[in-house]
């Protein structure tokens, strides 16, 4: 599970600053047992990339799961897909991105749309891939989807193709990510983890100027995990 993220234009090498990760050093930490890796694949004054994957021990992910009994758990996609867990887990290392914070001289930055490219996946849900371009669309990125050449089970009676997403559009860092961690959660097929009424709080904020005027608001409420909970 991997998301990538591309800026172009001036002051594209202030993405290393918006998220607090030195382009020189490749980042890599634990988060709820799993290796959470950072690295820039480009660094250029007018052009950066960075690339966060996860690797997952699927046992520590039976061991954190609510039914310890359930078997689904090691033949499902969920240890590879990205999913709401992916966001839970690089919640941390893209925190100060998502909360606007980066030091003071650089806070300029926070608002400046960027030409900005941001892939993916591989994702597993049962949304058509209409309705994944209708949940980017309204907030102005052109949608990409590419499918993987290999079907993998996600459960013992249905199948699916693996899907990338690319979004492309003139955005900030910070809205770019707060849109991702909004709506990434709403694909995933499977949405049994837990979340204390904290971080919903948290996560909640990042859908602000932007999540109430979306045409499929009332979808996203009744699909994400993020809303359910308090319902």
């Amino acid at each position: 599970m991997q998301l990538s993220m591309k800026v172009k234009g001036e002051g594209a090498e202030n993405v290393s600053r918006l998220i607090a990760k030195n382009p020189s050093n490749p980042y890599e930490r634990k988060e709820k047992g799993q290796n959470v890796r950072l690295a820039f694949t480009t660094f250029k004054s007018d052009e950066a990339e960075f690339i966060i994957y996860v690797d997952v021990d699927p046992i520590e992910l039976v061991k954190s799961g609510s039914n310890h009994f359930d078997i689904t758990h090691y033949i499902n996609d969920r240890e590879f897909a990205v999913s709401s867990l992916f966001c839970s887990y690089i919640r941390k290392a893209l925190g100060t991105a998502l909360n606007g914070k980066p030091k003071e001289e650089y806070s300029e930055w926070v608002h400046h749309a960027f030409n900005l490219e941001v892939s993916f996946g591989p994702i597993a849900s049962h949304l058509a891939d209409k309705r994944i371009q209708e949940l980017f669309e309204p907030m102005g990125y052109a949608v990409e989807i590419e499918r993987g050449n290999i079907d993998y089970t996600f459960d013992l009676k249905t199948r699916s193709t693996a899907r990338y997403v690319t979004l492309k559009g003139e955005v900030t860092v910070q809205q770019a990510l707060q849109h991702l961690f909004i709506l990434i959660p709403v694909l995933d097929n499977f949405k049994h983890y837990f979340l204390d009424e904290r971080e919903i709080e948290k996560i909640e904020r990042y859908g602000e100027g932007w999540l109430d005027s979306h045409p499929l608001k009332s979808y996203i409420y009744e699909q994400s995990p993020l809303f359910n909970k308090r319902t």
